[in-house]
């Protein structure tokens, strides 16, 4: 079975999800305003975060349950920084 039937990682997921496509709908959007600089930097800080936080918890041993929980963790600070940036710097 998927995930061992551990319902805490797809509903988990099914969060992760919806915070993903907010997270790339607004990268995009530096990339259709033609900020390419910042669209990189975006794009940098955030494989930073996901995979810094993720392999954080999977090193230290605490299952799957709580390195996707780490995910989710990482794309809400993501997306607090990114509105918090754009709404700073607005043009």
């Amino acid at each position: 079975m998927l995930f061992d039937n551990n319902v805490f990682v797809v509903k988990i997921l099914s969060i992760v999800i919806f915070v993903e496509c907010l997270n790339y709908f607004l990268i995009n959007y530096l990339r259709a305003r033609q900020q390419i600089q910042k669209y990189s930097f975006s794009n940098l800080l955030k494989t930073i975060l996901d995979t810094s936080i993720v392999s954080f918890f999977v090193l230290i041993g605490k299952g799957i349950s709580t390195a996707i929980t780490g995910l989710l963790l990482s794309d809400n600070m993501f997306l607090v920084i990114f509105l918090l940036n754009s709404l700073r710097n607005r043009d």
